[in-house]
């Protein structure tokens, strides 16, 4: 689903210099055996962008770098920010994917042996995000 997502000769994906870009990319693995994950690029043009990984449990957190600002919530959120002004080189990117990739099996194994107790993926997202905001930064 991501790659269909991120894909732009179809206009699927419409990128940040199209003049109706995507916004943001949502793709859930609902499971009956195992918490269901929703990956979320949380920033524009899902062709460029990380899925982060997010499972509702009990005490999940998110980073402050994807709320926006009370007092004007028309202001992109900082990593909506930092992803649409950032013209990534290739090298940054690839390290993106990959890390996108190495989520993507490391949680499948973590959730394959996971019990009851889900606490361990509370910040799951919030520290995926604070790790792509770095990239940026």
């Amino acid at each position: 689903m991501f790659k269909i997502l991120r894909d732009t000769e179809s206009n699927i994906c419409c990128p940040c210099e199209d003049s109706f870009p995507t916004q943001g990319a949502q793709v859930s693995t609902l499971c009956n055996d195992r918490p269901s994950v929703h990956w979320f690029t949380a920033t524009p043009d899902p062709s460029r962008s990380v899925f982060k990984p997010f499972v509702f449990t009990p005490n999940a957190a998110i980073s402050k770098h994807t709320r926006c600002q009370e007092e004007d919530k028309s202001i992109p959120h900082t990593l909506y920010s930092l992803h649409s002004a950032k013209t990534k080189g290739v090298e940054v990117q690839e390290l993106l994917f990959n890390m996108e990739a190495g989520i993507v099996e490391e949680l499948d194994n973590v959730l394959s042996v996971i019990g009851e107790d889900l606490s361990e993926l509370d910040e799951l997202m919030k520290d995926c995000v604070e790790t792509e905001v770095k990239f940026y930064r």
